[in-house]
């Protein structure tokens, strides 16, 4: 019986349905492999080009809101607590993020067409740890440690800065100014934060507002610059 099962097996793969099944399934795994390497590439090419999603006339306005927002709540002492203080800007942070995010993927589908998929993903590679490890850092600090609240503004701030460094190649090569506007001012303020006396709106507002003009500046000169040379 065992022989005589083996020699059915046999005569089977010698037949015209079991070679074709077998070529089908040599054919659909060389598909599959040139998918994923078409999938790769594309993934490279996207990690390697110019982006152009982020608008410079949207973090114009962002900076010179911010700038108008803080001049509005200068005066508002009550907000100076370090609980609301933190509450004020880690929520005005989110909204920003928020409206930066529908803007650039609407501006990258816009001007990408259907690479705008891989520059997005490619852009969200880079700048996510960054986000991720401030939200992280601020739930830790406001659930165990509030006493060291008034630090997390200037750590958002050299978050955001070091999400810049991190966007370096796929963004004008410029944009290390405000980068490193960020992050120093993060470090500045985290020292202010420290100090009751120098808590202000304005220790937030200025740095945060200035450096989304910067990034505007940066964005639109580099634009010229390739509409020149095209």
């Amino acid at each position: 019986m065992i022989y005589l099962a083996a020699l059915t097996r046999r005569s089977y793969r010698n037949t015209l349905p079991y070679k074709v099944k077998m070529q089908v399934g040599v054919v659909m795994t060389d598909v599959e492999h040139a998918l994923s390497q078409i999938a790769s590439i594309r993934a490279q090419v996207a990690g390697s080009t110019r982006f152009s999603g982020i608008a410079p006339i949207s973090n114009m306005l962002t900076g010179f809101f911010t700038i108008l927002v803080t001049l509005f709540f200068s005066d508002q002492k009550t907000l100076l607590e370090p609980s609301r203080f933190v509450l004020f800007w880690g929520g005005y942070l989110l909204l920003m993020t928020l409206f930066g995010t529908v803007s650039t993927t609407v501006r990258a589908y816009r001007v990408h067409g259907k690479r705008a998929p891989y520059m997005l993903a490619a852009a969200l590679h880079r700048v996510f740890p960054f986000f991720a490890a401030g939200g992280t850092i601020s739930w830790i600090v406001c659930n165990f440690s509030v006493e060291s609240i008034m630090l997390l503004p200037g750590l958002w701030l050299m978050f955001i800065g070091m999400a810049g460094f991190s966007m370096m190649t796929i963004l004008p090569h410029a944009i290390i100014i405000a980068s490193a506007w960020f992050f120093l001012w993060g470090a500045i303020v985290m020292m202010l934060g420290v100090q009751a006396e120098a808590v202000s709106h304005w220790m937030v507002g200025v740095p945060l507002g200035g450096g989304q003009i910067a990034v505007a500046i940066i964005l639109r000169r580099s634009e010229g610059v390739i509409s020149v040379q095209k």
